[in-house]
């Protein structure tokens, strides 16, 4: 099998309607900015939540934090067929 058809799970990717909801403070004592964000499919009934959280700690410094879970109400829907959860946490430098 190719990898193509593994991720081939009979449903439909890119379903049509959708309802987002965002929530972001920017500039936290000038240094953390933070965004709560929510998509819900209409047509599967789930949803997929994340965040993301960023702090300055220098002019040249960033860390920041992402996290993805999908909240779903089935066993298989559009945002748990290839990760159900992922965090990702780094480090950016500029020079």
């Amino acid at each position: 099998m190719t990898l193509a058809e593994t991720l081939n799970t009979g449903l439909p990717f890119l379903k049509r309607y959708y309802v987002m909801g965002q929530f972001q403070v920017r500039e936290i004592k000038s240094v953390l900015d933070v965004i709560v964000r929510y998509i819900y499919g209409l047509e599967e009934h789930a949803g997929q939540a994340s965040t993301i959280v960023e702090w300055q700690v220098s002019d040249r410094i960033q860390l920041f934090n992402i996290n993805t879970a999908a909240v779903d109400h089935g066993s298989q829907n559009e945002f748990n067929s290839l990760i159900n959860k992922s965090f990702m946490a780094g480090i950016e430098i500029h020079f």
